[in-house]
């Protein structure tokens, strides 16, 4: 545009100055960016262009709507004025922080401890008010979602999600056996030895398979360890002995060579035919 200035000799300025702001007339100013001022222009038909001052202030640390005025006055004292809008606004939702993380995971039967979390807004600073939304059953295993919902001053909204993971508790205690009879024996050398067996139950899996390992040698003195294992789906390993002693308590029994009951005469040298002795373990003995 152009403006082309007329002077009239004699004529009274009655015309006021034409103001013309720098920049748009509304401006959203998200907090907190800085408020930077772009100003106006005036331009009088007699005077030209005229000195604009501005009056009011934007505090852009401070959410509200601030109203700028543009005044120009020419040198008739002809006054022109416009304005501009400011407005500081909070568009920017809360900042959660979920203490303990996104995801816990808990035993089947357990208590729910809440960790927490930490609420930051740009503007509001702390906050501490909170929804959660959802529920956990502890006693059945499963994913549960929880939902923690803030809102800060202005209205704006977050939400976080954590996963709390209910679970079986894991399985740490082994399988009881017990020994069908007698931990310890005793048997006599040549005596049969009967494998009696045991049995085995766990806690979590319910009856298992007993593994026997070692033997018994009934035909020789000694001390022998039958071991009995068991294993759940765990892998939680049981193991108990039972102590066999092979003994020989049976002392040999004597046979007399010759007649138990015998004559012999007077003055004649009697040559005793002695005895056998043949025991159950040994053999013969001399």
């Amino acid at each position: 545009e152009a403006t082309r200035l007329i002077k009239v000799a004699g004529s009274v300025d009655k015309g006021s100055p034409i103001v013309r702001l720098n920049g748009p007339a509304t401006i959203i100013l998200e907090f907190p960016e800085k408020y930077s001022e772009q100003g106006a222009q005036a331009q009088d038909a007699v005077d030209g262009q005229v000195a604009v001052t501005i009056s009011g202030e934007v505090n852009p640390q401070k959410l509200g709507e601030y109203k700028l005025t543009y005044t120009a006055v020419d040198n008739a004292g002809n006054t022109a004025s416009t304005t501009r809008t400011v407005t500081v606004v909070d568009t920017t939702g809360p900042v959660i922080t979920l203490i303990g993380g996104t995801t816990i995971e808990i035993e089947v039967g357990s208590n729910y401890l809440e960790p927490g979390l930490s609420i930051a807004d740009n503007y509001d600073g702390v906050i501490v008010d909170y929804q959660v939304n959802g529920s956990i059953d502890t006693n059945q295993p499963g994913e549960y979602d929880l939902t923690y919902v803030a809102e800060d001053s202005s209205g704006n909204a977050t939400e976080a999600k954590r996963a709390v993971k209910v679970v079986e508790a894991e399985d740490t205690v082994p399988p009881v056996i017990t020994i069908i009879g007698d931990s310890s024996l005793t048997i006599e050398f040549g005596d049969e030895y009967v494998e009696q067996g045991a049995t085995a139950q766990d806690n979590k899996d319910g009856e298992l398979n007993v593994q026997i390992i070692g033997r018994v040698n009934v035909q020789k003195l000694g001390k022998y360890g039958i071991t009995y294992a068991a294993i759940d789906e765990s892998k939680n390993l049981a193991q108990v002995t039972r102590e066999i002693t092979i003994v020989d308590t049976t002392p040999p029994p004597l046979t007399l060579n010759g007649e138990s009951n015998m004559e012999v005469i007077r003055g004649v040298d009697w040559l005793d035919p002695g005895v056998t002795a043949i025991d159950n373990y040994d053999g013969e003995i001399e």
